[in-house]
């Protein structure tokens, strides 16, 4: 019924640190079969950028994710101070953010 949408503008020619950075998050969440879907797309053409889409049912699954992706990710790489790293590495790269919730209404599509 909603999805919460991230973008990410990342800072020019730093697309490898940050990819870098996701991926250790992403092998940490597969890991720990973390389960809440989301989806990862990556710009093709302009600036580099990157979205982060989540699915929800309700307002209620907009909370923080418990296990968190922090607590996850200290699991993964033995130590909250890596994961500290991972983040600080990631969060060097983007040079803007914004985070839109989008609302499905099915009373607004076009009927079938």
């Amino acid at each position: 019924k909603y999805f919460s949408v991230t973008n990410h503008t990342l800072k020019p020619g730093t697309y490898a640190e940050s990819a870098d950075a996701m991926n250790k998050i992403q092998k940490a969440v597969e890991d720990e079969k973390w389960p809440y879907p989301y989806s990862i797309s990556y710009n093709i053409g302009g600036s580099d950028s990157m979205s982060i889409v989540s699915p929800m049912k309700s307002y209620a699954e907009m909370a923080d994710p418990d296990p968190s992706i922090m607590k996850i990710l200290s699991k993964s790489l033995g130590s909250e101070s890596e994961a500290a790293a991972t983040f600080k590495q990631f969060s060097s790269t983007i040079e803007s953010s914004d985070h839109t919730i989008y609302a499905i209404r099915h009373d607004l599509s076009t009927p079938e």
